[in-house]
C-alpha cells in the first residue's frame, strides 16, 4: 500500500495535499492554505505504519527517501509509478519495509527548468514539513532521523537540500542520520 501527496511551496506556509490540483491544501499546522501554482514536489509514502490519529492516517518509521534524477523525456512527464516500477525491480521497498523503514519517492516537477538550488530548498522545506506536522505522524523523530539516497542528479539535490535542512533545523527536528547518492554527476 501506498500514499501520494503534492508538496506546495508556493503559499504563505508550505502544505501538502492528496490531490494534483487542489484548491486548497494543509500546512503543517493542519489549516487550510491556498496554492498558486503548481506542486514543487511528488512524494509516495510506501507502506506506512497506521496511525489513525494522524489526519492521513499513518507514521512514519525510520523513513528513507529516495530522490529520482533527472529525466530530459520530451513526449512524456515521469511518474511516481514509473520510480516505484524501477524500485521495485531491485526489491528496493520491501527490504526497506522489512527492515522497519519507510520508504518515501520523491520527484520534483521540473528537474530541467526549475534550478538544482531551488529543488534543493523545496526538499529542504519538505523535510522541515514531515518532521514536525499535524497530518503524517512521525513519532520517533529525534531518534530515527532521515536517511537519503539520491539518484543521479537527485542525490545532488538530497546532498545540498540536506544540508539547507541541518544546518537550520531546530533541536526537536529530525536530524538527517545518513546520506548517499547513486551516479551522481559529483561523485566523480
Amino acid at each position: 500500500a501506498s500514499q501520494d501527496f503534492h508538496f506546495f511551496t508556493d503559499s504563505p506556509k508550505p502544505c501538502i495535499s492528496e490531490h494534483d490540483y487542489p484548491s486548497t491544501c494543509k500546512t503543517s499546522d493542519g489549516k487550510n492554505a491556498s496554492p498558486t501554482s503548481l506542486a514543487s514536489a511528488r512524494i509516495r509514502v510506501i507502506d506506512p505504519i497506521v496511525d489513525e490519529a494522524a489526519q492521513y492516517k499513518i507514521a512514519l518509521s525510520r523513513p528513507f527517501f529516495i530522490i529520482d534524477g533527472i529525466h530530459l523525456s520530451t513526449d512524456e512527464a515521469r511518474t511516481l509509478e514509473q520510480l516505484e516500477e524501477e524500485t521495485e525491480a531491485f526489491g528496493i521497498p520491501e527490504i526497506l519495509s522489512s527492515l522497519g523503514y519507510t520508504p518515501i519517492l520523491v520527484q520534483f516537477a521540473q528537474t530541467v527548468r526549475t534550478s538544482l538550488e531551488d529543488n534543493s530548498k523545496t526538499f529542504s522545506a519538505l523535510l522541515k514539513f514531515l518532521s514536525d506536522n499535524a497530518l503524517i505522524s512521525f513519532p520517533n523523530r529525534q531518534q530515527d532521523g532521515f536517511v537519503i539516497l539520491g539518484i543521479s542528479q537527485g542525490g545532488i539535490i538530497g546532498r545540498y537540500g540536506a544540508y539547507l535542512y541541518d544546518t537550520s533545523r531546530r533541536g526537536a527536528d529530525a536530524p538527517v542520520r545518513i546520506y548517499a547518492s547513486l551516479d551522481s554527476p559529483h561523485q566523480g
